[in-house]
């Protein structure tokens, strides 16, 4: 997080049951701001659109991952700043090894 002084975040996850989604599917956007907050322990801020219809699908699961995006991961950045909550569906993805955030 020392390192990380600004650039472009991506929150990724899978989908909770909220009435809006199916359960168990990758979703994710970019972050409006991301910060750190505190190196011990690790913190963060994720500061969120009040109108995201991507974040409630996420959150209702407890666990989301911060994806800090290179320049070559363009494409990527544009497909998660559209709007919707299905922008995940036709990307490769691979569920993390230490839960299932995507």
């Amino acid at each position: 997080m020392s390192r990380f002084t600004s650039g472009l975040t991506a929150i990724t996850g899978i989908t909770g049951i909220t009435g809006i989604t199916a359960d168990g599917r990758p979703a994710g956007f970019i972050c409006q701001a991301f910060s750190s907050v505190s190196l011990s322990p690790p913190l963060i801020l994720v500061c969120v659109a009040h109108t995201s219809t991507t974040w409630p699908t996420i959150r209702i699961t407890g666990q989301f991952s911060v994806n800090i995006l290179g320049r070559d991961q363009q494409p990527l950045c544009a497909t998660l700043s559209s709007p919707g909550y299905r922008k995940l569906s036709a990307t490769d993805w691979t569920p993390s090894p230490y839960g299932e955030s995507a």
